[in-house]
C-alpha cells in the first residue's frame, strides 16, 4: 500500500494521489464519488461505507494534498497532537482495511486458481482415460493382425514346402524312370497277330472271331 490511500467507495478502490474527501468515521473517497455523495444541499449524509450520519461541513471535508508547513500555524500543541492522532488512526484504519481487501482478493484468486487447476485436472484425466482406451483398442487390433499374419505366414511356408517336395519327387521320378530302346523292340511287340489262326502245314489261315 505504501504512502497512498485508496477510495473506500464500493467497487472503486482508485488511488488518492491528489485531493480527496475524508470523514470523521475515518473513510476516504476520491473526488468523483465524494462529490457525488457529499457535495449536495442536504445538511447531513450517511457514510456509504459504515452508514454513520455525517454533518456537512463538520464531519466531512475535502482535503487537499497541497498543504504547507503553515497549515497548523497558530494552533495549540494539544490541538495539533489531537489532529495528528486522528490522522494516524485514519491511516491505520485505511491500512487495515486495505490489508483486509487484499487478503480477500488473494483468497478469491487462490480459490479461482484451485478451481481452475481442478477443472483442468478433470479435463486432462478424461483425455488421458480416452487415450488409454484408444491405445488399448489399437493394441488389441495389432495383436489380432499379428496373429493372422503369423497364421498366413505358416500356411504359406507349408504350401511352399509341399510344392517343393512335389517338385523334387517329380524331378526324381523323371531321373530314374527307364527309357525303352528302339533296337530291342520285337516285331511281335509292334504287331499283335493273335487275331490270326495260322496253319503252317497247309499254308492256310483264318480270322479268330472270338477274340475281343
Amino acid at each position: 500500500m505504501g504512502d497512498v490511500l485508496y477510495c473506500n467507495a464500493p467497487n472503486c478502490g482508485a488511488p488518492l494521489l491528489n485531493d480527496a474527501w475524508a470523514t470523521t468515521c475515518k473513510h476516504v473517497f476520491c473526488l468523483k464519488h465524494g462529490t457525488e455523495h457529499f457535495h449536495n444541499k442536504r445538511p447531513q449524509s450517511d457514510c456509504p461505507v459504515c452508514d454513520e450520519t455525517l454533518v456537512r461541513g463538520r464531519d466531512v471535508k475535502l482535503a487537499s494534498s497541497n498543504v504547507n508547513r503553515l497549515c497548523l500555524a497558530g494552533l495549540r500543541p494539544e490541538k495539533i497532537l489531537s489532529l495528528l492522532e486522528f490522522n494516524m488512526k485514519l491511516w491505520k484504519q485505511q491500512l487495515d482495511t486495505q490489508r483486509t481487501v487484499d487478503s480477500a482478493r488473494i483468497q478469491n484468486l487462490t480459490k479461482e486458481v484451485q478451481e481452475t487447476e481442478e477443472k483442468y485436472k478433470r479435463i486432462f484425466k478424461a483425455k488421458e482415460e480416452f487415450l488409454d482406451r484408444q491405445i488399448a483398442t489399437l493394441e488389441s487390433k495389432c495383436r489380432r493382425l499379428a496373429l493372422k499374419l503369423n497364421q498366413k505366414t505358416r500356411e504359406i511356408e507349408l504350401k511352399n514346402k509341399s510344392m517343393k517336395e512335389e517338385t523334387m519327387a517329380t524331378y526324381e521320378a523323371r531321373q530314374y524312370s527307364p527309357v525303352p530302346s528302339r533296337r530291342s523292340t520285337s516285331t511281335s511287340s509292334l504287331f499283335n497277330l493273335d487275331f490270326l489262326n495260322l496253319d503252317l502245314d497247309s499254308g492256310s489261315f483264318e480270322f479268330d472271331t472270338n477274340l475281343p
